[in-house]
């Protein structure tokens, strides 16, 4: 497979704070599942607003996460950055969902949509790499 779709790509948060998760896809304690335009990462992206994005690496104690990082990762993002190895999304196979879901990569991941890199939803295989059983 050369090319991934966007569309089988989701995103998993452990949300410990108050918010509307009515556009998930489902629960899995205690992770919500999302699609990647409707994490809390790709929200904050587009609106400018890292309120929500503050609250879930604070309330999770994700301290290699913060604004500042992120910003930092924005500023410096390119798709060369993503063809080298330790740099790739990590993914798995999720059989129930029929979808891939993020274990390392969901800032890298919302990038990818915000700069809209894909290719009409298709995304370079070279980007990712993928544990279990669907590659």
């Amino acid at each position: 497979m050369n090319n991934l779709s966007l569309d089988n790509i989701v995103v998993k948060h452990w949300i410990k704070f108050d918010y509307d998760v009515s556009c998930a896809i489902v629960y899995e304690h205690p992770h919500f599942i999302f699609n990647i335009e409707d994490s809390i990462i790709y929200k904050s992206l587009i609106s400018n607003n890292f309120e929500d994005y503050n609250k879930l690496i604070n309330t999770t104690n994700q301290f290699e996460h913060s604004e500042s990082i992120f910003m930092k990762l924005k500023d410096s993002f390119s798709v060369g950055f993503l063809e080298q190895p330790d740099n790739q999304i990590k993914l798995y196979w999720h059989r129930k969902l029929q979808k891939y879901i993020i274990k390392d990569g969901c800032h890298r991941m919302a990038l990818i949509k915000f700069f809209n890199l894909d290719d009409e939803g298709k995304l370079p295989r070279r980007w990712f790499s993928i544990e279990g059983k669907r590659q």
